[in-house]
Order: structure tokens, then sequence, then C-alpha cells
């Protein structure tokens, strides 16, 4: 066998728990020789056997308490109307006045991190900088939530489910 076999293939070796002697002659002779495609095998049986034993605490639950209250405050979610606009605009006036000295040595070189430091027309700092690195901080972390609990709900479901075994993995469903 010169070409790879089906990933679903390996898939199905791994899930019927079948030794490499036990599969078809083509695959048994191509992961004989291929090296990859042995640890896939090993890997898709290491994680079959993951999923066998999971239990449901195995299963990743809410986060920690005061997680989402630090992800709102970080994203400044509570504070609304004139509250907000004051904070920010100090927050503003704060960075110019302090950035402005500075900016005024530095206005188009390297910083530390290899940064040029940028300015718009008017030489005030550019907006965004850190609020925006959170806010980005904050979407990813939800995002790997999110994804973490499709994921565990989808490999319950998975684990669950009974779906009948082909005779032969080689065959190609029509």
């Amino acid at each position: 066998m010169t070409e790879h076999p089906d990933p679903a293939d390996l898939a199905e070796l791994a899930l019927e728990g079948r030794a490499v002697d036990e599969a078809p002659p083509p695959v048994r002779e191509h992961l004989r020789a291929c090296a990859g495609c042995r640890n896939e095998l090993d890997e898709l049986r290491r994680l079959v056997g993951a999923v066998r034993t999971a239990t449901s605490s195995d299963l990743v639950g809410p986060p920690p308490p005061g997680v989402w209250d630090r992800l709102a405050h970080q994203a400044r979610v509570g504070r609304k109307g004139r509250q907000a606009r004051k904070a920010r605009q100090a927050r503003q006036a704060r960075k110019a006045r302090k950035g402005e000295k500075e900016r005024k040595d530095r206005k188009g070189q390297k910083g530390c991190a290899g940064r040029v430091f940028a300015a718009d027309a008017d030489g005030m700092p550019m907006p965004g900088g850190r609020t925006l690195r959170r806010r980005r901080l904050a979407a990813a972390v939800l995002l790997a939530a999110g994804l973490a609990a499709v994921a565990a709900r989808c490999a319950l479901r998975w684990t669950r489910r009974r779906r009948p075994v082909r005779e032969d993995p080689l065959r190609r469903r029509a």
C-alpha cells in the first residue's frame, strides 16, 4: 500500500481495539512501514482509552468563582453613562500627560520591545493599546472556555452513541 490509510480507518482500528496484526493486509503492511501512521494510531488508541474511562466529573465544569466578575471589570462592563465617560477621559488625560514627555524624546524611535512609538497628526497617542489587548485577551479566554465546553459535550455524546462497525475498514462508503 503506497498511500496512507484513511484516517477513519485508523480511527475504527483504535475504536475496535484490534491489534495491528488483525488489520487487513494492506493496512497492516503500511502500518509496519510507516512510523507516522503507527504514531497516529497510538494517539487515537490513547484518546479512545481516555474517553472510555472518562466520568462526568472529568468534564470541564463552570469556571472558578470570580472569573466572570474579573473579566467584566477588565472590560469595564459594569460602569455606565457619565461615570464611564469621566473615568475614560481622566485615564486618557493621565496617559497624555505622562506620555507627552516620553513621546517628545522617543518619537519615531524603537522602544524596549522593538515597537515604534506612533502618534496621530496632532501628536496624541493612538487609541487602543492596552485596553484593546485586554479586550482581546478576555474574548480569547471566553472563546477557549466555550470551545472546551462544546468539545466536552461532543465527546460525551460521541461516547454514548452506538454505531455499527463496518466489516472491512478499507471499504469506502458509497
